[in-house]
């Protein structure tokens, strides 16, 4: 089953603002995994492609992104997906967002050359942090209990 948890705003490359619905799966048998997809449609459809991704909650303040998936280029490649969905996912769940590491060696983690790409971008937009000294990237959550 899907549920809608929100809509964000992203600026795509081309500077034009779109709309995108973000449905979680709220059948999840992993307990500490969130799966989300995002369409331009309000209501879900089964027969369109969908923006992917799935988080761990790996303790009490991270969620790790183990997986993002774009699936169709033309609807979802280069349209700043990534710089609204993982801020609103942060703040939703009031948790921090971490990359995998690219070091070798790390049981169970990887961050590809494309994702890497992506959290590179992310960091120079000052979206991202980055810890040099672990090899993790992190998306913090806003605190917005001062707006009223």
């Amino acid at each position: 089953m899907l549920k809608v948890i929100g809509t964000i705003q992203c600026t795509g490359k081309d500077n034009q603002v779109r709309d995108f619905t973000i449905f979680e799966q709220d059948e999840n048998h992993n307990k500490n995994e969130y799966h989300y997809l995002l369409q331009k449609n309000v209501i879900f459809d089964m027969s369109v492609d969908s923006f992917q991704l799935t988080l761990k909650e790996i303790d009490k303040v991270n969620l790790q992104l183990i997986s993002i998936n774009k699936n169709d280029e033309e609807l979802y490649g280069a349209k700043g997906i990534p710089e609204s969905v993982l801020p609103f996912i942060s703040n939703l769940k009031q948790k921090n967002i971490k990359s995998s590491r690219t070091r070798i060696g790390i049981k169970g983690e990887f961050r590809t050359e494309d994702a890497d790409k992506m959290w590179k971008r992310l960091f120079e937009k000052k979206i991202a942090s980055y810890d040099s000294d672990n090899d993790y990237y992190y998306v913090f959550p806003i605190n917005l209990s001062f707006i009223k």
